[in-house]
């Protein structure tokens, strides 16, 4: 995307573009202290003038610089009120304003433009529900043209085409994401037989060359046998020559034979799609036992001893052995600080809450729990883990992770292999916990890691508490309860 922008020149060939402008959004704010009107460029040095303008505090660059802009500005203000920020002062530091926030104003920036080729780097990070719904419609309705890096998978069936890179291929499918996981597991599904077929043949083809081989030793141990039985020393000499040759020409056969379908076999292989998957011993983790986990009983927090309770009234529910449930609410909702309660992080100032649960594992978007110093390696050395390191370094590979990775430091990984190697840890405890609470986990994970998570929380038999935007992530989860702290909205 930045090559494409214009951000990064290409080292090799060329790219065409036509008259349409193009406007990129990155994935990271580009400052971390600034008035918000510097988030958005132009479009905030013209929102401040106008603003000025209707004040009466106008100067005169200000009627310059909006002059001839009239329905831009419209445009503009029409699309902050859309994304629901057409509130906010671009006087402000953006350091007073939360990501979410911060990523509708520059969504709302540059969907104004309805004449702009649109390149977004996974644009539904930091929104909310009701923000993910909003950019789906906004994005739907866009006609002059949009290319998305993304891995929401809820956006993706919005597309016309989806382009995979995986392992230094470009594959283009000319669809949206049904259409795309339809082909590839059809690909996937030819590859493999491909592969098995190549791999028969290999097999095959390697039985004969030894059976061959055996023949020919036979016959030459034959051959020496006969120079007691007085057959002239010549003719036995041509005898052992000729059966040289003839036993290393079949060998030169079989020896090609055997190369050509080993290089056709790992094509074929680097074809074939490695699952990421790792299996459990469930009846051994499976939990005993009657009654929730989890039981809140009328539950509220305030954050100032004398302010406002967060909810409008206290929240009760119980979580039962097995059972998913979904906290839902748009940001501002206390999602993250009922999370914070359920964790004993904080203390309710209402209620309370009973955690029956005798072991729990936390996961959220940025994985706290991985210190940036250590490695898997490092942590195996813990007594909660199982000290088979065969079987340690088998769950590793199952989740594509290389044993030089094994010793890598968390700090050094990306978000989608700091994933994995939560589940590689999360598989090689010696007892698995009853309860995983999960804070936004899919955030910045590719598909293919997103898959993994899912299929392995969905083999384990515990408990799980899941704040997630992602719908498809919660039905793939197979959330059975959920909980819309919006309706508890104070």
């Amino acid at each position: 995307l930045s090559l494409l922008a214009g951000y990064l020149q290409p080292t090799a060939g060329q790219i065409v573009r036509d008259e349409r402008p193009i406007l990129f959004l990155p994935q990271n704010f580009p400052f971390s202290h600034a008035p918000l009107a510097h988030l958005i460029g132009d479009n905030g040095r013209i929102l401040q003038a106008a603003r000025r303008l209707s004040s009466g505090k106008a100067q005169v660059e200000d009627w310059e610089l909006c002059d001839g802009r009239w329905e831009t500005i419209e445009l503009l203000e029409r699309q902050l009120d859309r994304w629901e920020v057409g509130d906010l002062d671009l006087e402000q530091d953006l350091a007073n304003f939360s990501s979410g926030t911060l990523q509708r104003l520059r969504l709302a920036s540059l969907l104004s433009r309805s004449d702009a080729l649109l390149l977004l780097d996974e644009p539904s990070n930091h929104l909310d529900r009701s923000g993910r719904i909003i950019l789906y419609d906004a994005l739907a309705q866009h006609r002059s043209g949009l290319l998305v890096a993304s891995h929401d998978r809820e956006l993706l069936h919005g597309v016309d085409r989806i382009i995979e890179f995986r392992s230094g291929s470009c594959i283009s499918y000319g669809g949206n994401f049904d259409f795309y996981k339809k082909i590839k597991a059809q690909h996937e599904e030819s590859a493999e037989a491909k592969f098995a077929a190549a791999d028969q043949s290999f097999r095959k083809a390697r039985r004969l060359a030894q059976a061959t081989r055996e023949r020919q030793e036979h016959r030459s141990a034959r051959g020496k046998a006969n120079r007691d039985t007085g057959i002239p020393r010549i003719a036995l000499g041509m005898m052992k020559r000729k059966a040289e040759k003839t036993q290393a020409r079949l060998e030169g056969q079989h020896e090609e034979k055997l190369k050509r379908l080993e290089e056709q076999k790992e094509t074929l292989r680097a074809e074939v799609h490695e699952k990421l998957e790792l299996h459990f011993d469930l009846e051994a983790q499976r939990s005993r036992g009657s009654g929730p986990i989890i039981a809140v009983k009328n539950l509220n927090f305030s954050f100032d001893v004398e302010g406002p309770s967060l909810w409008s009234k206290s929240l009760n529910f119980e979580v039962h052995r097995g059972e998913r449930l979904a906290v839902l609410g748009d940001n501002g909702t206390g999602k993250s600080t009922l999370l914070r309660l359920l964790l004993a992080q904080i203390l309710p100032t209402e209620g309370q809450i009973l955690n029956r649960s005798k072991s729990w594992l936390y996961l959220n978007q940025d994985l706290d729990h991985l210190q940036d110093d250590s490695s898997l390696s490092q942590q195996w050395l813990n007594e909660e883990y199982i000290a088979d390191e065969g079987l340690r370094r088998t769950m590793a590979a199952r989740l594509g992770l290389s044993s030089e990775k094994v010793f890598q430091s968390f700090g050094s990984m990306s978000g989608g292999e700091r994933m994995r190697a939560a589940l590689i840890l999360l598989a090689s405890l010696q007892v698995k916990p009853e309860l995983i609470i999960l804070d936004e986990p899919s955030n910045h994970l590719d598909i293919d890691v997103q898959q993994s998570l899912i299929e392995t929380l969905n083999q384990l038999p515990c408990c799980l508490i899941i704040v997630s935007h992602d719908q498809i992530f919660r039905q793939e989860l197979n959330v059975s309860n959920e909980i819309d702290l919006g309706l508890y909205r104070a």
